[in-house]
């Protein structure tokens, strides 16, 4: 009896610790199980997180390109700037949609609002091209090839005008009175010399020249231009200011402009 008993008892023991060990084992392979797919979505929410970013990202840079582009056709005039916009446009529907088959619930509103306010953009801007378009800015299509075409002398006066390079622009000097420049004594009272020296442009006309003289100074005195001479190679050719047919100025500043002599020289003279 007592060896029976014995027996017995050492099988319940056996059979309750590999019992233990079993269910531990299911539920460390349940745990697991449970680790492995929290991880999984843990993954997957990430990398949908990390589309999502990217594609706002990327909707917000051709927004920003959209808005230097109607900066720049404003300025320009140019269609080419307003097709731009357009692929822009086009390029942001794209990646509104693809945000919209991951993108959950809670941005689903957001990103339906992209896509109206883009499709809006689009009409808005083809009908900114038509009007350009039916406008023209360019002699050859539109009214303005309707307008250059009523007349064939306005025609040929266009034709004449550009493109001829009767203008062109010089480089400019810049001066501060009494910091730049040398100063100089004539008959007893002192002035600021300033020598404009710089190479003209190869483009443009030589029968005429017009000489602009001015720009934004903190001067209440006279100025005097003299001695003005184009030079090319080894000649010279002196400008002979007393043979000037007119000379005319405008400027809030200025009071009044004159051919006069200064230092025995003819000069402009510019108060």
């Amino acid at each position: 009896m007592k060896s029976k008993a014995k027996k017995k008892k050492k099988g319940t023991i056996f059979q309750s610790i590999k019992g233990k060990i079993m269910i531990m084992g299911v539920f460390s392979l349940a745990a697991s199980i449970v680790i492995g797919t929290v991880g999984i979505n843990s993954i997957n929410r990430n990398a949908t997180n990390s589309q999502i970013e990217s594609m706002v990202n990327t909707i917000s840079v051709l927004q920003s390109q959209n808005e230097a582009n109607e900066a720049l056709y404003q300025y320009y005039v140019d269609q080419s700037y307003l097709d731009s916009i357009l692929a822009n446009l086009d390029k942001m529907s794209e990646n509104a949609v693809k945000l919209q088959s991951i993108a959950d619930a809670s941005y689903q509103d957001s990103v339906q609002t992209i896509l109206d306010e883009v499709e809006k953009s689009k009409q808005n801007y083809n009908s900114i091209i038509e009007l350009h378009n039916k406008r023209s800015f360019d002699e050859t299509k539109g009214a303005y090839s309707e307008f250059i075409n009523a007349s064939t002398d306005l025609n040929a006066s266009f034709t004449n005008l550009v493109n001829n390079n009767d203008w062109v622009e010089i480089k400019w000097t810049d001066a501060v009175m009494g910091t730049d420049g040398e100063t100089v004594n004539i008959d007893g009272q002192d002035y600021i010399k300033i020598v404009y020296d710089k190479e003209l442009p190869v483009v443009g006309k030589r029968e005429n020249m017009g000489f602009r003289v001015g720009g934004t100074l903190t001067y209440d005195k006279n100025y005097y231009v003299t001695n003005i001479k184009l030079t090319g190679g080894a000649g010279t050719q002196d400008i002979d200011l007393t043979k000037v047919e007119k000379i005319t100025g405008s400027g809030d500043g200025l009071a009044a402009c004159e051919i006069t002599t200064f230092n025995g020289q003819p000069a402009m003279k510019i108060t």
